[in-house]
């Protein structure tokens, strides 16, 4: 019966699998047939294309704009021939492969076959990371990375090995040259090791140690380059705009404004204090400026900061850039700004134009969207109730799905959600596995309680895989 179950969840996700790269690629079809890099284009593709330039030779290699993972996969593509279509074509295809490590990290997590197919269904059907796959921006890559770092830190605890887990940091400083985010990652990374079941403290202890060491040098050598052009030991430059984005939002809410009026005044401002040459020489110097800027702003108003870090907006399925993939709308058109101030329903009827086709075109995925949602809080609020057995399913919770959530802050786009969603997808095929009586096997991640129950939970495991004792030896020790 074992073998059937896995049998059907891997006939399972091999259909899900095709149907999920069909889907990918026929949401990218429109664009690749029109014009590439301009339907999967967008403002923050030019400083990625620029750095993909000069790691092709075209250009000095000079930009510390962006971080160097996306960029250097496009020179590569670039040079072997392809053009932007074929850079399109295989981060849809990298997007579908995620799923093969997102029902993977199920398993570990303990589902049956069939469950984590459904986690990896959960992933490949995705509104925003199908829409967003052939874009030429990072953040497919990025997802793709997050799928595999979450899958060494569940191998880490299901296998009871530290070795698993310091090649999740390296993973994650290697996702952290994709895009910077990350940068902070080693902070949950090591309270995941220092706490992981299974080895003593000591060795869990100089783990989470040399964890962070390598995912320092993982970063050294490029912030190291940067450094060497004039713009410090960053992953890149691009940090600073949280000034004009992010302060431009909350000072559009203090001063009861509008976000791109906001927006105007602080570029402006930045323009005339690095008109001079002498106080801002080089790119280090202007982005020191524009975060200290920020902290500025961050000290004086923590708590409007902090609650515009809470953005749902952040989970809202990406139907616009879905719709934009096939040519029904355009982007760039202030529907952020309407979103702020007059809300969702306001937006949606600006950004569409009464052109409401992609809405019951995509009416399923958005629905799958809501059952995602509503399975992780089921699952979410099981931990908390059962705190002291789940906590460490919480702390995978904070580490791999609210950090990503909750750094962008006030700018929240929904693409920012894809590394997210890989343990989001895991959380809610738990939860319907729960619900449905197939909850499968015992976890580490679920069972942690202290060591010994962990330990006594997967022995349990081996216990009922190697059956009953037999019936002769029991009765002998009875008698």
């Amino acid at each position: 019966m074992a073998s059937r179950a896995g049998l059907g969840g891997g006939l399972f996700l091999l259909l899900i699998l095709l149907v999920g790269t069909l889907l990918r690629l026929g949401i990218a079809l429109p664009g690749l047939l029109d014009e590439p890099s301009a339907r999967f284009f967008r403002p923050d593709s030019k400083d990625y294309l620029i750095l993909a330039e000069e790691f092709s030779g075209a250009k000095e290699s000079i930009s510390t704009r962006r971080a160097p993972g996306f960029p250097f996969i496009v020179s590569v593509i670039r040079r072997s021939g392809g053009g932007f279509g074929a850079v399109s074509v295989i981060l849809a295809l990298l997007g579908a492969s995620a799923g093969v490590l997102v029902y993977a990290a199920a398993r570990e997590h303990g589902e049956n076959g069939t469950m984590a197919a459904l986690a990896a269904g959960f992933y490949l059907f995705n509104l925003t990371a199908m829409a967003n796959g052939p874009l030429l921006l990072s953040d497919t890559l990025f997802g793709w990375m997050a799928a595999f770092q979450l899958w060494c830190f569940l191998r880490g605890d299901r296998s009871r090995h530290l070795f698993w887990a310091l090649l999740g940091m390296i993973v994650a400083a290697a996702g952290a040259l994709i895009r910077p985010i990350n940068s902070l990652w080693f902070l949950p990374g090591a309270v995941l090791i220092l706490s992981q079941p299974g080895p003593r403290f000591p060795r869990r202890a100089v783990a989470a140690v040399a964890g962070c060491c390598f995912f320092g040098l993982v970063l050294l050598p490029w912030m190291s380059r940067n450094a060497l052009l004039g713009a410090g030991m960053s992953i890149d430059t691009n940090t600073g705009a949280m000034y004009h984005q992010n302060g431009a939002m909350l000072m559009a809410e203090l001063n009861n404004t509008d976000y791109e009026s906001e927006k105007s005044r602080i570029l402006s401002e930045q323009e005339l204090v690095f008109s001079d040459p002498t106080q801002y020489p080089d790119e280090k110097s202007r982005e020191e400026y524009r975060m200290a800027q920020m902290w500025k702003l961050f000290r004086e108003h923590p708590w409007l900061m902090l609650k515009q870090h809470f953005n749902w907006h952040v989970l809202l399925p990406d139907l616009p850039t879905a719709s934009e993939d096939l040519g029904y709308t355009r982007s760039d058109r202030g529907t952020l700004n309407i979103l702020r101030k007059s809300g969702i329903f306001a937006a949606a009827d600006h950004y569409f134009e009464g052109c409401w086709t992609p809405v019951w075109l995509f009416a399923p995925f958005l629905l799958l969207t809501g059952v995602l949602y509503l399975a992780v809080i089921w699952r979410i609020g099981a931990d908390i109730a059962s705190v002291k057995t789940h906590w460490r399913e919480l702390l995978f919770f904070l580490a791999f799905a609210e950090y990503y959530l909750f750094l962008p802050g006030a700018i929240s786009a929904p693409r920012y959600q894809i590394p997210a969603l890989p343990f989001l997808a895991v959380l809610a095929a738990s939860g319907i596995g729960a619900l449905l009586g197939q909850e499968g096997s015992a976890s580490p991640v679920r069972c942690a309680g202290s060591g010994r129950s962990a330990k006594s939970a997967a022995k349990g495991v081996k216990g009922k895989a190697a059956g009953k004792k037999p019936a002769g030896k029991a009765a002998g020790k009875r008698r």
